[in-house]
């Protein structure tokens, strides 16, 4: 039989902690400089590596730990900001809420505290601490950012440029103030946000009227804050509404002549 491997250093999760935030500091602990590095290290591949937070890599991750996979999901603790939104949901537009691309606050890291599980879910497009919005790319060379040790190092992972605070001022948009006024709430903030996203997805694809639920949104990567201020626009403004809809109406008319002249 073989004997087991253990990684040198196990660290554990921190409560409320960002679980790909945590396997990056594990990476570093053990020698790597990248989660891409530790995975390659752990043999997880193919979509696995993708999805950081899947089973199957929670169990590969835990074997390396000298834990079972129950042990180490005890020690995943959400952040009581995520914890009011369900996790999973048949019930809204996107059932999954999870992203996958890191979203960082420089403030936050240069301040030296754990990236919050919450920076990786939807609808949460600003930090709540510092109201700085997250952001997934460097914004001197435009790169998007991956788990790597640059990052808690507040450098772009790809040009190594600093990343600065911005010194301008910071005003929560409405949309996220009202997810913050909220969060006391856990109803009333699961229907607003069950809301925004099915406003969102009228933004994102307003010509589609299918709004049955699906697994996630059709993108990871886009200007959220400007699209669910767009979304929140149509949920509380008339005009926005009417204006949506007249342009819809006539973004449909033009191509409905196609069908008429179509073989069937």
């Amino acid at each position: 039989m073989p004997e087991r491997k253990f990684l040198p250093v196990r660290l554990r999760p921190e409560a409320g902690e960002h679980f790909s935030g945590y396997l990056l500091r594990l990476a570093i602990a053990n020698g790597r400089s990248s989660v891409k590095e530790l995975f390659s290290t752990l043999a997880i591949k193919g979509t696995r590596a993708q999805n950081h937070q899947s089973s199957e890599t929670i169990a590969t991750v835990a074997q390396w730990l000298g834990l079972n996979p129950a042990q180490l999901n005890a020690h995943i603790v959400r952040d009581e900001i995520s914890t009011s939104v369900s996790a999973y949901d048949s019930a809204r537009v996107y059932r999954n809420l999870e992203l996958r691309v890191p979203r960082i606050c420089i403030a936050c890291l240069q301040a030296g505290t754990r990236v919050p599980a919450y920076f990786g879910q939807l609808p949460f497009t600003h930090c709540l601490t510092h109201e700085h919005e997250l952001i997934h790319a460097c914004p001197y060379c435009e790169s998007q950012f991956v788990w790597s040790e640059e990052l808690f190092e507040s450098c772009c992972p790809s040009c190594k440029s600093k990343l600065e605070i911005t010194t301008s001022a910071v005003t929560l948009p409405r949309y996220a103030a009202e997810l913050e006024a909220h969060l006391s709430d856990q109803v009333g903030l699961n229907t607003f946000i069950c809301d925004l996203l099915l406003a969102l997805q009228c933004v994102l694809e307003p010509l589609n009227s299918n709004l049955s639920s699906r697994e996630r949104p059709p993108t990871e990567i886009a200007s959220w804050p400007t699209l669910f201020a767009q979304a929140y626009s149509l949920l509380n403004h008339a005009d926005a509404m009417a204006s949506w809809a007249e342009t819809c109406r006539q973004q449909r008319s033009v191509s409905t002549a196609i069908g008429t002249l179509g073989v069937y």
